[in-house]
């Protein structure tokens, strides 16, 4: 199954298939080891012929955020060593952006539901790893974008959130009507991140 809009009945039922789901007669008890490992190693050699093999665990925001500046903001492919017919073609980000980001939203469920703080943790790391696929393949996504915000919120990760909504509403597709949305979400992160901080008086 390709997932349209997230539906939460079908999450306990489903599993990473490649670019799609597998939907399950029953429900499952959580999602395998060999069933992660899988999808992200799928996800790792699918990803690099179209930006590149640079994006991995470890790698931070910030450094999505520059590349997404460079490469889709710029059109500038110095170092870069990925195919510029696919940052070139719109069509083909969305897709792909979406089709990760879909994933990443099963993991995040997944983060939810569990108990056990390893399992948490295993299912935080591989919807993060899943979201900044997401976002790298299509930095102005407003799907991906938004999820992956909602995701950094819900891990008190707030100065991230910021730079990924700042990053998307420079994006040149972005500029216009099709960029409300991101920029007023740039503005409700402002405040929120503002809000958090303490006053001068330490109150």
């Amino acid at each position: 199954i390709e997932e349209s809009f997230p539906f939460d009945w079908m999450y306990p039922h489903l599993e990473p298939h490649g670019l799609i789901f597998k939907i399950n007669r029953q429900p499952l008890p959580g999602l395998s080891d060999e069933i992660v490992e899988q999808d992200h190693d799928y996800w790792r050699r699918l990803v690099r012929p179209m930006i590149g093999d640079w994006l991995t665990d470890d790698t931070a925001v910030g450094e999505i955020a520059a590349f997404a500046k460079k490469t889709f903001g710029k059109q500038d492919f110095s170092g870069f060593t990925g195919d510029p017919r696919f940052i070139q073609n719109a069509y083909s980000h969305r897709m792909f952006s979406k089709l990760r980001s879909s994933i990443a939203g099963l993991y995040a469920w997944r983060l939810k539901q569990a108990t056990d703080a390893s399992e948490k943790e295993r299912m935080a790391r591989e919807a993060d790893f899943a979201f900044r696929q997401a976002w790298a393949l299509c930095p102005y996504s407003p799907e991906a974008v938004f999820r992956y915000v909602n995701f950094l919120l819900a891990q008190d990760r707030g100065a991230d959130a910021l730079l990924v909504a700042e990053t998307a509403a420079q994006m040149p597709s972005m500029q216009g009507k099709d960029g409300e949305q991101i920029r007023a979400l740039v503005e409700q992160l402002k405040k929120f991140q503002k809000a958090k901080q303490p006053s001068s008086d330490g109150k």
